[in-house]
C-alpha cells in the first residue's frame, strides 16, 4: 500500500520504447500535440540525453548495441529505418529503406534487426545495423507463404539450434520456427487452443517456446527434442485393444507403448489389419504406415508415435482380422489462470513470468517444479 514514486512520468501516452542490451540508453517514443516527441535517457538516474519532434510518428523505436537510436518510419512502400546518436542529433546520411515494412525488431544482441513484411511479399529480411547498408531478403518456404503473421521474434544463436525466427499465425492457434540452416528448415507447432501471449528463449539449459492459452493454460515446447514440456504429470496413453477376428483365429496384442515425447502420439485411431502375410498399420491421423508388423516381433510406427507386438494363438490370423488401438496425445498446461499478453523468460533463475493485463497481477512459473511460485498482485 505504500505511494510509489515514478522514476519517469511524461503525463502522456508512450506509443515505443526500448533499452540498449548495455542498459545504458533508453529510447521513449510519447504522444504529443502534433505528431510525436522522441526523448532519450541515459539510464545513470535518468539522465536526459536529448528529444527530438517528429510530425510523423514511428512505428517502434529500437536500441542496438552500438548505442544508437532506429526510428522505424513510414507507411506501405515508403518504409525507412532513420539512424540517430543518443543524443537525437542527426548528421551524414542516416536513413535506410525499408520499403512495405510492417515490423522491425531488433534481435537479443542489438546487432541485427528482423524486418516483417505483409503476407503477400513472402519474405522476411535481416539488417545489419553496424553496417546499416541495406536489407538482406529472407525467402520464406512455401508452407507459410500467405499465412497472416500477427507476431514474429528472432531465435538466437547459441540458444537456439541456429540463428532464425519464429513466427505466431494469424488463427493464433498454431506457430511456426524457422531455421533455415536445419536438416528440418520449418515446424509448426499446434499451440493447443488460441493463445493470448508468446515468447521464445532458453529454460533449463533448453531453447523452448512458451505460451498462454486464453483459457489461462501455460505450455512449453522443446525445439531442440520437438517434445511438449510435461510438467512431470503428462504422458500420452493407448487404450485397451479391440479386436475383430475371423473364425477360429486367436493372434494377441500386448507390449502397447506411444512416444515418451510429448506432441509426438497423436489423438487418433490405430488399425492393424492382416494381409495374409503381416499386417498393415494405419493411424486415422498419422495415415497408412511405411513399414508393416510381423508376429512375433516388435513393432514401430514410422514416427514413433505407438509400438506393440503381436503374437500367434492357437489358431492362424485370418486376412482381414484387425487390432484397433486408441491413442491420446496426453498434452496438458500448467494452468495459471492468467490471460496474458505478455511472457517473459529469466534464463538466469529458469522462470518464466507471465504478465496477466486483465487481473493485473504477474504469475511466475517454474517448469522444472511444474508449479506456479508466486504471484504478484
Amino acid at each position: 500500500d505504500e505511494e510509489v514514486t515514478p522514476v519517469l512520468d511524461w503525463n502522456t501516452g508512450v506509443l515505443s520504447l526500448d533499452m540498449s542490451t548495455s542498459g545504458e540508453t533508453l529510447a521513449v517514443v510519447l504522444e504529443a500535440p502534433e505528431g510525436c516527441t522522441a526523448v532519450s535517457y541515459s539510464t545513470e538516474e535518468f539522465i536526459p540525453l536529448g528529444s527530438s519532434e517528429m510530425s510523423s510518428c514511428p512505428r517502434s523505436v529500437i536500441v542496438g548495441s552500438d548505442e544508437l537510436i532506429y526510428f522505424h518510419l513510414g507507411q506501405e512502400e515508403e518504409g525507412v529505418l532513420v539512424r540517430a546518436p543518443a543524443d537525437l542529433s542527426y548528421a551524414g546520411q542516416n536513413t535506410l529503406s525499408v520499403g512495405a515494412a510492417m515490423e522491425v525488431r531488433r534481435n537479443a544482441s542489438g546487432e541485427r534487426a528482423m524486418v516483417r513484411y505483409p503476407p503477400g511479399e513472402d519474405k522476411m529480411g535481416w539488417i545489419d545495423l553496424d553496417a546499416f547498408a541495406g536489407v538482406e531478403t529472407i525467402p520464406l518456404p512455401s508452407e507459410i507463404i500467405g499465412v497472416e503473421i500477427v507476431a514474429a521474434a528472432v531465435l538466437e544463436p547459441g540458444v537456439f539450434p541456429g540463428e532464425g525466427l519464429f513466427f505466431l499465425g494469424g488463427d493464433r492457434v498454431r506457430a511456426f520456427s524457422y531455421l533455415p540452416e536445419q536438416e528440418t528448415p520449418l515446424m509448426e507447432y499446434d499451440l493447443q487452443g488460441i493463445t493470448g501471449g508468446i515468447a521464445a528463449g532458453e529454460i533449463e539449459g533448453e531453447a523452448m517456446l512458451a505460451w498462454v492459452t486464453l483459457d489461462g493454460y501455460f505450455h512449453l515446447f522443446r525445439f531442440e527434442t520437438g517434445c511438449f514440456h510435461d510438467f512431470n504429470q503428462y504422458a500420452s496413453v493407448a487404450g485397451e485393444p479391440e479386436f475383430v477376428v475371423s473364425s477360429g483365429s486367436d493372434p494377441h496384442i500386448s507390449r502397447i507403448e506411444t512416444s515418451e515425447c510429448l506432441g509426438i502420439t497423436l489423438g487418433e485411431t490405430w488399425t492393424a489389419t492382416y494381409t495374409g502375410d503381416d499386417w498393415q498399420v494405419e493411424g486415422s491421423k498419422s495415415g497408412l504406415q511405411s513399414g508393416t508388423a510381423r508376429e512375433g516381433e516388435v513393432y514401430r510406427s514410422d514416427q514413433g508415435e505407438i509400438s506393440f507386438l503381436i503374437e500367434a494363438g492357437s489358431g492362424s490370423a485370418g486376412e482381414g482380422d484387425q487390432f484397433t488401438i486408441e491413442t491420446s496425445d496426453g498434452i496438458g498446461g500448467m494452468y495459471v489462470g492468467a490471460t496474458a499478453r505478455e511472457i517473459l523468460i529469466d534464463s538466469g533463475r529458469d522462470e518464466v513470468w507471465v504478465l496477466d493485463q486483465a487481473q493485473g497481477r504477474i504469475v511466475i512459473v517454474q517448469p522444472e517444479a511444474g508449479d506456479v511460485v508466486e504471484v504478484i498482485d
